[in-house]
């Protein structure tokens, strides 16, 4: 693979069927006078949207993708508990890759770091669902960063699930280091367009803390830990400015806190997921879990259904438009014909 470019309805009812195609009544078992009668009670089935698609989704810094066995692990995990797609973070893989299994059609995307940075890396590993709407959306992966790349997976019903996955410098790296990364994940959210469903999944390394009450703004859940820091007081202001929740805190989970500190052996929600505040009525669930392989990091599971947005209405004016043009054209080839025939 060449490297990556890098950029600063109706219901209906259920009814059993014989060995002779006769259908019969829910209730007796009858049929009555050729005719199948809605019985009372009976089980309906609901068709399905097709503009609605559940997705899993989860995040995990992997602490190091290197090896065959490494990636088969993680797609066995995917296999077993139903998973879509996955973020992961620190992959420490030099080389942009992508690779796709032709027996199942799985899809893994690397976004390499450098020979000097071990830490770096970021990937996406697909399910065959996840890869066909990878396909389908012109398979457009942008990698702005070895710590940072956006993704897009067109909906049948319009619009793209675009998601980011980030790896924010922690506190050790320079002020340089952690503004410029700051940058370019301002560019990656810019590039959200209207009709989106974001999902901004990571590890932040940045401690938000928890809402004291409903008077916030909006970002921030009352369940959680409660530190905060530097880091997490601008990641907070970041979510605000583009609308976005942190969806882990929204709700009370088994367990909190992501990774631990080697040092003081207390508990950080390091890693995060982030939806717009419009679209979070389109979350099940979001919880930590189980981590995904052997890392220092647990994981962080999205379950969402996803709902196309409607296309906007079309005002008079386009309507207006619209009459004019067709007017124009029909006049245009009336004319042209009395041309030939003179």
């Amino acid at each position: 693979m060449a490297p990556l470019p890098t950029i600063p309805e109706n219901e209906e009812y259920v009814a059993d069927v014989t060995d002779h195609g006769t259908h019969l009544d829910h209730d007796d078992g009858r049929e009555k006078n050729g005719v199948r009668d809605k019985p009372s009670g009976a089980r309906r089935k609901k068709k399905h949207d097709r503009r609605q698609v559940k997705i899993v989704a989860a995040t995990q810094n992997m602490r190091g993708l290197t090896t065959e066995a490494d990636r088969e692990e993680i797609r066995l995990q995917m296999e077993r508990q139903g998973i879509h797609l996955i973020c992961g973070q620190e992959t420490w893989l030099r080389a942009d890759q992508s690779q796709q299994r032709w027996d199942t059609e799985e899809l893994f995307l690397n976004c390499g770091g450098t020979n000097t940075k071990k830490h770096d890396g970021v990937c996406f590993f697909l399910s065959p669902v996840a890869a066909k709407m990878f396909e389908r959306g012109g398979r457009r992966l942008v990698k702005y960063c070895s710590r940072l790349a956006t993704i897009r997976l067109q909906m049948k019903g319009g619009g793209d699930l675009y998601v980011i996955n980030a790896h924010a410098p922690d506190s050790g790296k320079n002020s340089a280091t952690r503004e410029a990364f700051q940058r370019r994940l301002e560019r990656a959210l810019r590039a959200t367009k209207t009709k989106d469903v974001l999902l901004l999944m990571g590890d932040f390394n940045a401690s938000m803390g928890i809402a004291d009450d409903d008077s916030g703004d909006g970002v921030l859940g009352m369940h959680g830990i409660s530190h905060v820091n530097k880091a997490g007081q601008e990641l907070e202001m970041l979510a605000a400015a583009h609308g976005l929740k942190d969806l882990v805190s929204q709700e009370e989970q088994a367990f909190y806190g992501t990774w631990m500190h080697p040092q003081s052996k207390k508990w950080h929600q390091l890693d995060k997921i982030f939806m717009r505040g419009s679209q979070s009525h389109m979350v099940n669930k979001c919880t930590n879990g189980e981590m995904l392989k052997v890392s220092d990091h647990y994981s962080v599971r999205l379950n969402v259904t996803l709902t196309a947005l409607p296309k906007p209405p079309i005002t008079s004016r386009q309507k207006n438009n619209s009459r004019d043009l067709q007017a124009h054209f029909a006049n245009a080839a009336n004319e042209e014909m009395r041309r030939d025939k003179v």
